[in-house]
């Protein structure tokens, strides 16, 4: 299956949403710091998708 980068996109700024509600309702420290580090993953991907997806399309224009 392969998506567009403006929907991978929008599905990274859907996880880090629900990660951090996760975050906010955690059981404990080790459930925190699982999130936590889900989270860390997933820091940075969605500038990277949007700065991928600008210049291709300068490569197009």
């Amino acid at each position: 299956m392969t998506i567009s980068l403006i929907s991978a996109r929008n599905r990274v700024k859907q996880a880090e949403a629900v990660l951090d509600a996760w975050l906010e309702s955690s059981r404990d420290d080790y459930e925190a710091t699982l999130i936590s580090a889900i989270i860390s993953l997933i820091e940075g991907v969605e500038e990277s998708i949007k700065e991928a997806d600008t210049k291709l399309d300068s490569l197009i224009k």
